[in-house]
């Protein structure tokens, strides 16, 4: 179970009563014009409306207009080396070697994973501005 943010929140209020507004305004806009065929066709376009839209915003909530995670892992005769975007600050920042799986954490619970192969161990790490460069040792 994911714990929505307080910006998750408001945003899915938000969107929750606008398309109650908009409904309620199609309703009523399909009785003044007492039924017929227009009023049965905003009923439809309104139903069609919310769908799209409820499914367009769950779709960037579940990663699509979220931002990707950007690293690079290059492999040298001696060393691998993992060049990372990491959220801070610098001493949240904090990762380890697990077999052949390089763990990333950071600031505001940011947590990765990351694959690595071949590798022995872990020479050491800098942090600078954002980046995190990360030194294995080639086994």
């Amino acid at each position: 179970m994911t714990q929505k943010s307080y910006g998750d929140e408001i945003i899915e209020t938000l969107l929750w009563t606008v398309l109650i507004a908009v409904v309620a305004f199609l309703i009523i806009l399909s009785l003044r014009l007492k039924g017929g065929a227009l009023g049965l066709f905003l009923i439809v376009a309104t139903v069609a409306f919310s769908v799209y839209w409820i499914r367009e915003l769950r779709r960037g909530k579940a990663g699509g207009l979220e931002k990707k995670w950007g690293y690079e892992v290059i492999e040298t005769d001696k060393e691998v080396l993992v060049i990372a975007e990491v959220p801070g600050p610098e001493d949240e920042v904090k990762v380890s070697l697990d077999g052949d799986r390089l763990e990333i954490r950071g600031g505001n619970d940011f947590f990765r994973k990351v694959r690595v192969k071949k590798v022995k161990g872990l020479i050491g790490f800098t942090y600078v501005n954002g980046i995190l460069n990360v030194q294995l040792k080639k086994g």
